[in-house]
């Protein structure tokens, strides 16, 4: 079960080609460049600060578009009924739909249907132009809004979660200015939320800016790695220093 000289030229042959093929999708997507870049940003409390305010503001959006589309969902399906007052063969769909807009009871939408985007949906333009709507497509408009719901719960909490990580992060930069042995009282009772506090303001962002210096090194190092493993400069690439140990080895 020994590995031999010519088995091991075959792995670090497809090693180098899987190292590559993966570096090339990473680059694609500049992964190599922001993972750093996105860690260095981090360390900063008031750089996570500006970055939460980011996120707040396009899930707030995200959050009034899927409201938005429960508006006009709501208000095509509270046509269709008022369309087949009753009829008695469609009653289970409409049913069904009417109990998906129950955990939106409590709910105000606030919306009025203005920045909805269902109106340029295959489904509105089938609603559109049926005369009559069939039991196909009621359960097509009961799919959409089991869907269109738990977008806009989704969002909503995605929201909630960054407004509470706001905050933290408001009060955290605004203690940045206190001394430390000031904040971190208490004792024992108090340890775990004075270790919170000693990591927020003094440990986190040497420590993160550390991890992004050594992530951008190791991104250099990879980049160049494979660039140069041809015979030029083979002892920049340890995939090519692989490569000619394992072609020379006397190992059978």
């Amino acid at each position: 079960s020994h590995m031999t000289g010519s088995a091991l030229l075959g792995f670090a042959i497809c090693l180098s080609n899987t190292w590559g093929l993966t570096l090339y999708v990473l680059l694609l997507g500049y992964g190599l460049v922001e993972v750093p870049r996105s860690i260095w940003y981090e360390a900063s409390l008031s750089k996570a600060l500006e970055y939460c305010y980011y996120e707040a503001a396009m899930s707030h959006d995200a959050t009034e578009r899927a409201a938005d589309d429960l508006v006009t969902t709501k208000g095509i399906m509270d046509n269709i009924s008022r369309s087949l007052q009753g009829s008695y063969a469609y009653r289970n769909q409409f049913n069904a739909i009417e109990d998906q807009f129950k955990a939106l009871e409590n709910v105000d939408l606030k919306m009025d249907g203005k920045l909805s985007d269902f109106s340029e949906t295959a489904l509105y333009e089938e609603i559109k132009e049926a005369k009559e709507p069939d039991l196909a497509l009621l359960k097509k408009l009961n799919a959409h809004c089991r869907s269109s719901i738990r977008k806009y719960f989704r969002f909503r909490d995605k929201l909630q979660d960054i407004a509470q990580k706001g905050t933290m992060l408001q009060s955290l930069v605004a203690r940045q200015g206190q001394p430390l042995d000031s904040l971190c009282k208490g004792g024992l009772t108090q340890l775990p939320q004075n270790v919170y506090l000693r990591w927020m303001l003094r440990w986190r962002e040497p420590i993160f800016k550390l991890i992004s210096i050594v992530l951008a090194c190791a991104s250099i190092i990879t980049i160049w790695s494979q660039l140069t493993i041809n015979k030029n400069a083979r002892f920049l690439s340890p995939f090519a220093q692989m490569y000619v140990s394992a072609q020379s080895s006397d190992i059978n």
